[in-house]
């Protein structure tokens, strides 16, 4: 069984190589991790991906140690 390649997420000046993400989800957790990053508001939402709120919540705490 071959290995899902995945390209490059291009987001404000950064690169995100999704086929380096150590995730199951490795959409999900960029995605997560670049709304983190930007400040904005996780959904009240019960039904998120967990691999989203990992990647918001990696995101968030580290935006917190840039500030």
């Amino acid at each position: 069984m071959k290995k899902t390649k995945f390209g490059k997420l291009l987001w404000k000046s950064h690169t995100i190589d999704l086929s380096k993400v150590k995730s199951p989800d490795p959409l999900a957790y960029a995605y997560g991790f670049m709304q983190g990053q930007s400040r904005v508001k996780m959904s009240k939402d019960k039904n998120l991906a967990s691999e989203y709120v990992r990647g918001w919540k990696d995101g968030h705490k580290k935006l917190k140690k840039v500030i």
